[in-house]
């Protein structure tokens, strides 16, 4: 069993407290909106962020640590957190999301996503794949292969998840130009008024 936790074990431990604070944020905007094909589609968002939070838990099941140290010296962790954060307490006074503020809600969780799906490219692309690989290698089965596979699905499921609400704004705008009252203003004059020859 190893004694140490590596950067990649932090790195790993940010990326799962990163998924549950999304998974919560998600939850907390789901309720508080109007519009049920949008609540549905935030819902099935969150229930993926907590799928995440379960897989990276059980990379780690084999490492057998007490307790998980989280990488507290990483700006792009710090930020992104602090960023959900701040998002999370600021939905507690809002009752309900007004139509004209979803434009700016899920273009914000929109850039939550792609933040998140640059945290996993960042692990992918370096050398802490093959450092948590090592790790788990004295312990279990695990190989460098199987373990990028899982983190490349957690990071194509970041950006189907950035698809799914840049195309739910897109569809959110055209309904509502679609549902626009057209009619046109036109004032009568009251026939009693009319000119009588």
């Amino acid at each position: 069993m190893p004694t140490k936790q590596t950067d990649a074990v932090k790195y790993l431990v940010n990326c799962r407290n990163l998924e549950y604070a999304t998974y919560s944020l998600y939850s907390a905007v789901s309720k508080k909106l109007k519009r049920p094909e949008i609540n549905c589609i935030l819902r099935g968002i969150a229930q993926d962020c907590f799928k995440h939070t379960k897989v990276i838990e059980e990379l780690f099941k084999p490492l057998s640590f007490a307790s998980y140290e989280s990488g507290k010296n990483d700006k792009n962790y710090n930020k992104l957190s602090a960023e959900i954060r701040k998002y999370t307490n600021n939905l507690a006074p809002i009752e309900v999301f007004n139509d004209d503020e979803l434009p700016d809600l899920l273009n914000d969780l929109t850039e939550i996503e792609d933040c998140l799906s640059d945290f996993y490219s960042y692990f992918i692309d370096s050398q802490m794949l093959k450092q948590f690989t090592d790790q788990l290698s004295t312990v279990t089965d695990i190989t460098s292969e199987n373990l990028l596979f899982i983190l490349k699905i957690l990071k194509i499921d970041k950006l189907k998840h950035r698809n799914m609400l840049v195309e739910t704004l897109h569809f959110y705008k055209e309904s509502k130009l679609r549902n626009r009252d057209t009619t046109p203003l036109v004032r009568f004059q009251n026939p009693d008024a009319w000119i009588h020859y």
